[in-house]
């Protein structure tokens, strides 16, 4: 499946607009129904670089194809987004 710079961009700027992660990931569900999303704490995300950086949130993209879910930096291997407040 993969995701477009473009689609990571208006994603981003949904999530931007919401004032934390669990707003964010409604936002992107609501307005992304066939993407898999889902929040997470942060601290669950230590060590993992985000795709964007947000004033409320960070936004990371996840390979979801395997048995255990990987994130990735790379929008053609993302099948789904992960949503954490910041720190």
């Amino acid at each position: 499946m993969g995701l477009s710079f473009d689609l990571i961009d208006q994603m981003c700027g949904l999530a931007a607009a919401s004032p934390g992660a669990r707003e964010a990931a409604a936002a992107l569900r609501a307005a992304y129904p066939g993407l898999q999303v889902t929040r997470v704490d942060a601290m669950d995300m230590r060590g993992k670089a985000p795709v964007r950086r947000l004033p409320s949130c960070d936004l990371f993209l996840v390979d979801s194809r395997g048995h255990c879910w990987k994130v990735t930096r790379d929008p053609h291997s993302a099948t789904a987004v992960a949503v954490a407040d910041k720190t």
